[in-house]
């Protein structure tokens, strides 16, 4: 895991407008590495191999379950209907 003050962390000149002097302040930004898991999205049947990195079919869902080590599974579920995008960190059980 990797910690980084979020004010540190942003690039370029404040101003009274921006969200980073109004929110940034006692946040941190949290880097945490990734060691495995997968990424599912949904294609038509007929949709070659090949076919399937085309960016088209990411409008409908996409599914992420990414291991984060230590038992934490970061589960992201982003819709492109009214649902919108959920988000949820889940410790998995000890076999």
């Amino acid at each position: 895991m990797k910690r980084r003050s979020l004010i540190r962390h942003f690039i370029g000149e404040p101003s009274h407008d921006d969200p980073m002097e109004r929110y940034g302040a006692g946040y941190d930004r949290v880097d945490l590495e990734i060691h495995g898991g997968k990424v599912s999205f949904i294609v038509p049947h007929d949709i070659p191999d090949d076919a399937v990195y085309e960016s088209e079919w990411l409008e409908r869902f996409v599914g992420c379950d990414v291991d984060l080590g230590d038992g934490y599974v970061l589960h992201i579920t982003i819709s492109g209907d009214f649902h919108g995008v959920d988000a949820r960190i889940e410790r998995m059980k000890e076999a």
